[in-house]
Parts: C-alpha cells; structure tokens; sequence
C-alpha cells in the first residue's frame, strides 16, 4: 500500500471492507441500510453468501465510484427490480423491510398445545433458517398480484430444495409453500 504508515492501513482497511463486512455478518444491512430499514435479499430466496456479497462490493467501484454513481442510478433506472449492476451480477436486491407490524417481522407463529410436528428436522432450523422461510412466504405474498399458483413458486421451489438438503428430508406433504409453513410452525412448536 505506496506510503502509508501502518497505523494508516489500520483505519484504511475497515473503511475499506465496511459494506461487504457488514452486509455478511448483519443479515444483508449496513448501519445505514437499518436506519433506512432496507437490506440486501437473494432474489431466489437464499441466504446471502460471500460470493454474492463480494460480486456486490467489486462491483461498487463501476456503480458508485466511477462517474459518481451514474452507471448505478442508470441500471437502477432501466433494470426491471431496480438493481444496481453489482445486484445484477449477483443475483440480489435491495427491499425494504415492511415496518406495519412487529409480528410480521419476526419468526413468532401461534400454534396450538397439542400441535404434533410434521417434520421432527426442523428442530435443526436456525433462527436465520425460520427468518428467512417467514421473508420467503412473506416476499412471495405480497409480490402475487398475477393470480398465478404460489403453491409452487420458484422461490419456495429453491428454498424448500435447500432445506430438504440441510434437514436431510426425504419426503413432504404437500406443495412447497405447505412445506415452508409447516416448517415454520414446528419451528415455533419447538421453541415455545
């Protein structure tokens, strides 16, 4: 690093990885996407990963340092979910995060005392497991205004085959939204 002192790369480097950092270990947010309650979701549903998170922060120096931001807000502007191009490339979005209801928010489902679990796995869930399937339900229902079958929506589809991997589930009942909600509701059973 040319001629800095390395008491000077100390402050350089946080400065640096701050957004790709964050964006990794705080669900998708920096400090300011939380103040401006926004984050950074996986169009298909997914959790975030390191390799989409670091698509998204290479990608800054073209969207945001180069022409001050042009090339952002025009891929902002002509892209369909109004993505930036590092969004594009990986894969992501940035949503806001609906403020109407704190329930809404959090994983909490009410379920009956003498509920019997569908899937046993799902003690096995994280609770960034149960947040992510309540965003993926939630996400899906609100963005079904075509009347089409959400039943069967890709993001279920992607998020159900990923937990069917992680929780070693051979067989469901039902379509993959039932499957998602079941889930959560076991989720909620065992954590009572």
């Amino acid at each position: 690093m040319g001629g800095y002192h390395p008491w000077q790369i100390v402050f350089i480097l946080p400065v640096m990885f701050y957004s790709l950092l964050s964006e990794l270990f705080l669900n998708g947010q920096t400090f300011g996407k939380m103040v401006l309650k926004i984050k950074v979701v996986k169009l298909d549903g997914s959790e975030l990963t390191l390799g989409a998170c670091l698509i998204r922060w290479v990608l800054r120096i073209i969207d945001i340092w180069l022409i001050s931001g042009s090339v952002a807000i025009i891929s902002m502007l002509v892209s369909q979910k109004s993505q930036r191009l590092g969004d594009l490339a990986s894969g992501t979005t940035v949503v806001k995060i609906a403020q109407k209801d704190l329930w809404e928010s959090t994983t909490f489902m009410e379920v009956p005392q003498d509920y019997t679990t569908a899937y046993p796995q799902s003690q096995l869930l994280s609770d960034q497991d149960a947040n992510t399937i309540k965003e993926v339900l939630n996400f899906v229902n609100k963005e079904n205004n075509t009347g089409s079958d959400i039943e069967y929506h890709p993001m279920h589809l992607k998020l159900q085959k990923v937990l069917k991997q992680k929780l070693q589930i051979q067989d469901i009942n039902g379509s993959a939204r039932k499957f998602l909600e079941d889930l959560l509701k076991d989720f909620n059973y065992l954590h009572q």
